[in-house]
């Protein structure tokens, strides 16, 4: 027990991609903005060398510390050294498991959603698109006024291709009062709307009686998938967020591969206490199967719920 309290785990920052960071503001934005530093990436750098030199003392913790998870659930600290132990071995699921511990005990922490959102993107970016947003989504909201939290947030938006999301976090950025430096995401803002457009949509309209219903519930996924039964595009809201029509363009799609929507999908609807697909989650409606040939946009009416 003597030896984790001479890791200092809480001076770890993981650094997310501000490699990429660079990138995405060498393309999007004009060359001579001072939004992003290489300082502190390698300030980052510095502090994971020195971490890695006790490599062998933090495996040699990890049994103590599952030990001690396992006997204090809510052991906050626990689970978060843990997840640090297994990402500094290159255990990124391990890590991913120990600091989704965590964050259901705090959502709060910037340096535990750092590091919960740089495990996830090492995983596999696009298919934990879902619960990255969150993530981001949390950390903006722990300091609002944080540029580098909304460019790392960009960045993974860039990444994912997702322009519609992209443009709402330009826009909270440019009506933030308390944020001055604000001429590159303006520019920025102006040529994403100038130059991308929903190339299809679909939009679905809902009863009364279903948009009542959903309201009840704290996440709701609107989820399209092929005939092949794999996930093509979803949206996620919450239940203020429900109104008679929804819309699903080809900025909700997972993964991009040159056609947007097949030629036929089903339409399912989720409804979960989670803000991310589980396997907890309750479908309430599943469409036939539905198609989208020769067509630019499409309607589909939902008119009841199917409770399972």
């Amino acid at each position: 027990m003597g030896e984790v309290a001479k890791i200092d785990f809480n001076n770890l920052k993981i650094g997310l991609s501000l490699t990429f960071l660079l990138l995405f503001i060498s393309i999007i934005f004009i060359k001579d903005s001072d939004i992003a530093s290489m300082d502190e990436y390698k300030k980052i750098s510095v502090r994971h060398e020195k971490i890695r030199d006790n490599i062998q003392m933090i495996k040699n913790n990890i049994p103590i510390l599952e030990s001690q998870v396992a006997t204090d659930p809510n052991n906050l600290k626990g689970h978060v050294m843990l997840g640090k132990s297994y990402m500094l071995l290159n255990d990124y699921l391990e890590s991913a498991r120990s600091f989704n511990n965590a964050y259901n005990l705090s959502n709060n922490d910037p340096d535990l959603l750092y590091d919960y959102i740089f495990v996830l993107r090492k995983i596999d970016a696009k298919k934990n698109k879902i619960i990255l947003i969150t993530l981001f989504d949390d950390l903006v909201s722990t300091d609002i006024n944080n540029l580098e939290y909304y460019n790392l947030y960009l960045n993974y938006l860039f990444e994912i291709n997702d322009v519609e999301r992209t443009k709402k976090v330009l826009t909270n950025i440019l009506e933030n009062p308390n944020i001055t430096k604000k001429e590159s995401y303006k520019r920025a803002l102006l040529d994403l709307n100038n130059n991308t457009k929903d190339r299809q949509m679909i939009r679905i309209n809902l009863s009364n009686d279903v948009v009542d219903y959903l309201q009840k519930s704290e996440n709701i996924f609107f989820i399209l998938r092929s005939d092949e039964s794999t996930p093509i595009a979803v949206k996620r809201l919450s239940s203020n967020e429900i109104a008679s029509s929804i819309s699903i363009s080809d900025n909700n799609v997972m993964i991009n591969s040159g056609k947007i929507f097949p030629d036929k999908i089903f339409l399912l609807i989720k409804t979960s206490k989670e803000k991310f697909v589980n396997k907890d989650m309750k479908t309430v409606y599943e469409s036939d199967l539905i198609s989208l040939k020769d067509k630019k946009s499409n309607e589909i009416f939902v008119g009841d719920i199917i409770f399972n």
